[in-house]
């Protein structure tokens, strides 16, 4: 008994020991007992232990899962147990007044991990979770922080948890409050009788809808989404992300049979996020995972976008087939596209450029590696655009392709992206501008260097095409072998391009500056090598639909011109020519030696920037021109739109004399003109030979004064003077025996006439539409054959039809240069 008492006393001091030291024991055996469990770092601050609760006022432990560690602080946690509770290994309730997490900071994967696991690890992971058992009735968290991860601002207050486990299973709430009018909470139920049930759930006055539900059954994972996303931005701090608006809507499932099968179907409507903004869209997923980190997309999986706006980018319409291979190890992926129905685009716009519809195959492969992504097109990708506007300029179609049997790469890194390609080669290509129209035949594009950072574009091109037609208000030119390079950045639009004349000789030089966002600029076109003319190549060859009474057979061209346009006004062209050395044909009359120097403007208004210099060797008209030289330039009219033409400082060789005009104008407003020709020591055996009048001889010179008029009956001369110099000269008339004089002529002039010196010659002159030449000849002279002494005067009135004997002279010309040219030909 004395022994048993002793024991009784001995046990009472341990207990008493015991419960005096009962804090300082348990902080110092719990944290070895928890260092076990798989906690570290564990430390305690016990406030106190009663019989059926312990409070403990700090407590701070890390958990290392497997990709980092998860650090746990708790403050203020009191702990509700019962003595049976504790020998089953259970507590009644536990209440946390502030539980904080500090999630463990990103990292990159350490190895080739695959970011889709097999069936056998998701059946795994969700049988765990059905397996999930909480060690109390019910557990509360009244404040959770979560700290290292972009969510919860300090503007919302920090969630509540409750946790309850009831006979039939587990139910949890996750209460978040973002106002007093604003708040929502995560539901989990895991009942035996049920599935594994997850909602989150909008707690706003009226009934709502759940925003997202996930339902575990056996073999299969499924859920819906119906979510308002300017709430959801609000659980990111200030500035983490741009704000948020619109709302998503779907349903998606997860079949855990052999191999995974996944159907995903996710809409939305009225999206926003900062700039950019997108009316609806629609995702259909449907697709299996045969093995780690593989996923198939199935036929029909795809991607439709309404009214896109990104930045400078936007779009009415993009549809994508997404029918595919993903490929993971670790963060890098790769999607292989299969040979689903082409994507398409419509209403595409890029700065100021606009595309009505584009089509093309989906890419060969897109794939991700770190913080780059890679885009790579297929052999001959054939794209097909129509209606493609750039600026004031409108493309109606454009189709092209890749050669040479290469992909081209399309490379993104955030803030930059690169395209390297293969030549395309493009059909047939027309640009429609107000001003005119570019006709290319099928051209090849060679990329140089094609990349972009945020909103600035830089492209070069190299381009090469065998024609080039330019068409304007129904004229145009066409050159061939055209090459050059091609220069886009940002909004500013660069070409230097090389090219011939379609038929003729000679090299062109274009360079073009222009700028989409304005819808102005300027080009400059030169000749690098002169245009050379032949008898199989003249004028008409460089410049179509202009009807010209020249013709070039011969001689060399060199060009310079340069226009401006801007918006709603008509462009500024301006243009110089060189001409050298030319033959030809002017109305049927050939010309030789032919230069002309002149720089004009060619729009808005027809008008010379200075006089051109012009000069011709010889004109080759029944009465022939020769050492032609003259001043011309175009002056603006009053008068109507097309320019006045002055010529001033006219000379020229006519008659072994001169022609020329002091200042000549014509103007092409008006059905009449007028002008007024000089000429002076003008030969007139040289004029009488054209007369082709047997017997007559004459000698001398003489001036003339010539007021011509031109209207809608022709060619008229009224009031013209003829005068012979004062050395006089010589008249002989003899006609050959058996020829009739002419009628005019009486016998006494004909008497006269055999010999006449006359000392004064005086013929006024008028000339009529019709052809008819009158010609009122006075002399004053002496005639050996009527007296030697005395002084004779005589009048003699001609008339002839002038027509008839030009026509006869040039039909005798046209006959002489067909026989030398015959001639020539078999020399």
């Amino acid at each position: 008994m004395r022994l048993l008492a002793l024991l009784s006393l001995l046990l009472f001091a341990l207990s008493a020991a015991l419960l005096s030291y009962r804090l300082p024991l348990l902080e110092a055996v719990l944290p070895p007992l928890l260092t076990r469990a798989g906690l570290a770092g564990v430390e305690l601050e016990l406030q106190s232990v009663e019989r059926d609760q312990l409070v403990i006022g700090r407590a701070v432990a890390s958990l290392a899962p497997p990709k980092g560690s998860l650090r746990l602080e708790l403050g203020n946690t009191t702990i509700h147990y019962r003595l049976g509770q504790l020998l089953r290994g259970g507590v009644d309730q536990i209440v946390i007044k502030r539980l904080s997490l500090r999630l463990p900071a990103a990292s990159a994967p350490k190895g080739p991990e695959s970011s889709f696991p097999e069936r056998d690890a998701v059946r795994k992971l969700l049988t765990r979770l059905e397996q999930v058992e909480l060690p109390c009735n019910s557990l509360t968290i009244e404040q959770l922080l979560i700290q290292g991860a972009p969510l919860l601002p300090e503007t919302v207050q920090p969630p509540a948890a409750e946790i309850s486990r009831e006979e039939q299973g587990l139910e949890a709430r996750l209460e978040l409050r973002l106002s007093a009018r604003e708040q929502f909470e995560l539901r989990v139920q895991h009942l035996r009788s049920r599935p594994l049930r997850l909602e989150l759930i909008p707690t706003l006055p009226g009934k709502q809808k759940p925003w997202l539900q996930l339902s575990l059954q056996p073999e299969r994972l499924q859920g819906t989404v119906e979510l308002p996303l300017e709430p959801l931005g609000r659980l990111f701090p200030q500035g983490a992300l741009p704000p948020l608006t619109g709302r998503l809507q779907g349903s998606f499932s997860l079949e855990l049979a052999d191999p995974l099968a996944l159907r995903l179907e996710l809409r939305g409507s009225e999206l926003g996020w900062g700039r950019h903004s997108l009316e609806s869209f629609a995702l259909q997923l449907a697709g299996a995972s045969p093995g780690p980190g593989r996923v198939e997309l199935l036929a029909g999986s795809r991607l439709s976008l309404s009214r896109l706006s990104t930045g400078s980018f936007s779009a009415d319409r993009l549809q994508l087939g997404l029918a595919s291979i993903l490929q993971q190890r670790g963060d890098a992926w790769q999607l292989r596209f299969k040979d689903p129905p082409p994507w398409q685009g419509q209403g595409l716009r890029l700065g100021s450029s606009q595309l009505a519809k584009l089509q093309l195959p989906p890419p060969r492969s897109l794939g991700k590696a770190g913080r780059s992504l890679t885009l790579e097109l297929r052999p001959k990708t054939e794209i097909r655009a129509q209606d493609l506007t750039l600026g004031a300029s409108r493309i109606p179609s454009l189709h092209c392709s890749l050669t040479r049997g290469k992909p081209a790469l399309f490379s993104l890194q955030p803030g930059s992206w690169q395209l390297s390609s293969p030549p395309w080669q493009s059909g047939a290509l027309q640009l429609h501008h107000p001003q005119g129209q570019v006709e290319l035949a099928p051209f090849t594009l060679t990329p140089l260097a094609i990349r972009g950072q945020e909103e600035q574009t830089r492209v070069h091109l190299e381009i090469s095409a065998p024609a080039l037609s330019l068409r304007a208000r129904g004229k145009g030119v066409s050159f061939k072998k055209l090459r050059g390079e091609i220069r886009l950045e940002e909004e500013r639009l660069q070409a230097l391009l090389h090219c011939q004349p379609h038929r003729l000789e000679g090299s062109l030089e274009l360079s073009l500056v222009h700028r989409l966002d304005l819808g102005q600029g300027r080009a400059e076109l030169s000749s690098s090598e002169a245009i050379v003319f032949s008898e199989q190549a003249g004028l008409e060859q460089l410049v179509e639909g202009v009807e010209l009474p020249l013709e070039f057979n011969s001689g060399r061209l060199m060009l310079r011109a340069e226009a401006g346009w801007f918006p709603e006004a008509p462009p500024r062209v301006i243009a110089g020519l060189q001409l050298n050395q030319a033959g030809g044909m002017l109305r049927g009359f050939p010309f030789q030696e032919l230069s002309l120097d002149h720089s004009l403007e060619l729009s808005p208004g027809l008008h010379s920037l200075q006089p051109g210099r012009l000069s011709l060797q010889r004109l080759e008209t029944p009465v022939p021109l020769e050492s032609i030289q003259a001043d011309l330039q175009l002056v603006s009219a009053a008068s109507g739109p097309w320019p006045l033409l002055v010529i001033e400082g006219l000379r020229a060789s006519l008659f072994e004399g001169q022609l020329h005009g002091r200042e000549l104008r014509y103007d092409p407003n008006s059905d009449s003109q007028a002008l007024t020709l000089e000429a002076s020591e003008l030969a007139l055996p040289a004029m009488v030979g054209l007369l082709k009048l047997e017997g007559l001889e004459v000698s001398g010179t003489i001036d003339a004064h010539l007021p011509l008029s031109l209207d809608q009956e022709g060619l008229r001369l009224s009031e013209g003077r003829l005068s012979g110099s004062a050395r006089g000269g010589t008249i002989r008339f003899r006609p050959p025996a058996g020829t009739t004089p002419p009628s005019q002529f009486s016998g006494y002039v004909l008497k006269a006439l055999e010999e006449f010196h006359y000392t004064r010659l005086r013929a006024p002159v008028s000339y009529q539409p019709d052809g008819t030449l009158v010609v009122e000849l006075q002399l004053e002279g002496k005639s050996p054959a009527l007296s030697a002494s005395r002084a004779v005067h005589l009048n003699i009135r001609t008339e002839q039809n002038l027509l008839s004997l030009l026509r006869s002279l040039q039909y005798n010309s046209k006959i002489s240069r067909e026989l030398e040219n015959r001639l020539q030909q078999h020399r």
